[in-house]
């Protein structure tokens, strides 16, 4: 192809940073969804190296394409933190965390205990995102997970 077929805009665009971790989730909606039936929908989410949080309508790897813009994004740095053992009553599962990123809030839920510890892992190596929280009085195969 020639330099011509390519648009400006993407021949402009910055790559997007390595992801580090990607899986589905359940998030809890915002807005006026937040006040419908179905609060948790399952989306896919991918952590990037540079500290982005991003989510995609779809939840099957197989049909989600990283290089499009996500449903929604945050940035994880200096004042960010995750919260850990969150409990949402209506949730489909137990392993809730919360995210809090430059300017809003999810409200995450894993469907296994294992997939939560693995994502605050991942969550608490982004340089400046504090861990609020403790997984280590879990039992199974987390136990005494420590994040420090």
């Amino acid at each position: 192809a020639d330099a011509k077929d390519v648009p400006a805009a993407a021949a402009a665009a910055p790559p997007k940073a390595p992801v580090l971790k990607k899986g589905a989730l359940y998030k809890r909606r915002g807005g006026f969804g937040a006040l419908g039936a179905d609060k948790w929908q399952l989306r896919y989410f991918a952590l990037h190296a540079d500290g982005q949080l991003s989510y995609y309508e779809q939840a099957v790897a197989e049909l989600v394409d990283l290089n499009e813009a996500p449903r929604g994004a945050m940035n994880l740095g200096k004042g960010s933190s995750v919260a850990v053992d969150m409990k949402y009553p209506q949730a489909p599962h137990d392993f809730g965390f919360e995210v809090h990123g430059d300017a809003d809030t999810w409200h995450i839920v894993g469907a296994t205990e294992a997939d939560r510890a693995d994502w605050v892992k991942h969550l608490a190596a982004v340089p400046f995102v504090a861990v609020r929280g403790s997984l280590s009085h879990h039992h199974g195969a987390n136990a005494g997970l420590s994040l420090s």
